[in-house]
């Protein structure tokens, strides 16, 4: 379902058209676009949040093992390196590598750090 905040906007579209002088029937169908088009947004936040915490989830297991074996590793947070990318994810990707344990400038320990989050965790080991 739909966050209150999201319920709340697509409440407000459809008071917005109704003051505008659409009809009852035009306002629904506008809020039912709306309620739609914020689903999709929701469903595929909540999916690219999910994916990028269990490919971190997946290096960190790898990272583990690795050093559970005797092996030294250090590990990097990769942001998507865009314009978009948020301070967090930014201040995260030092291009450092640090300690299997360590956390990064953000205090998180890995990906995700907030949802939408689109960084990843990358691995170093060595013999």
């Amino acid at each position: 379902g739909l966050t209150a905040r999201q319920v709340r906007a697509v409440e407000r579209g459809r008071l917005s058209a109704l003051a505008a002088g659409a009809s009852e029937e035009a306002a629904a169908r506008a809020a039912r676009g709306a309620w739609r088009r914020q689903l999709s947004y929701r469903s595929t936040l909540i999916a690219r949040t999910e994916a990028t915490g269990y490919a971190a989830d997946l290096v960190q297991t790898r990272a583990e093992e690795a050093a559970a074996g005797g092996r030294v590793v250090r590990r990097a947070w990769v942001s998507a390196r865009g314009a978009t990318v948020c301070v967090i994810c930014r201040s995260n990707d030092t291009g450092e590598w640090r300690p299997l344990h360590e956390p990064f400038p953000s205090g998180h320990d890995r990906p995700p750090a907030h949802p939408g989050d689109r960084c990843l965790l990358e691995i170093q080991v060595e013999d």
